[in-house]
């Protein structure tokens, strides 16, 4: 359990902060280039969210297999 426990703090970890660092360089160049005023204005509202949902789903599916795994393990024991 205590392992599932780690995996779950280091891959929200990991996943926010690639999410933030994605969030950066696509608001940047967005900015650079001119599509918009603001810096969050169109990377927040479409690529942002994608980015965040897709983040979630496979942190679930990972957690929700090591969990599956475990009950496997203790019923086993």
């Amino acid at each position: 359990m205590n392992n599932i426990l780690l995996k779950s703090i280091v891959l929200i970890s990991f996943l926010l902060f690639v999410d933030y660092l994605l969030m950066i360089i696509i608001g940047c160049t967005t900015c650079l280039i001119g599509f918009g005023d603001h810096f969050y204005e169109n990377t927040f509202q479409g690529i942002g969210k994608i980015i965040v949902l897709l983040s979630i789903i496979g942190f679930v599916i990972t957690i929700f297999q090591d969990l599956r795994t475990f009950r496997k393990k203790s019923k086993a024991s």
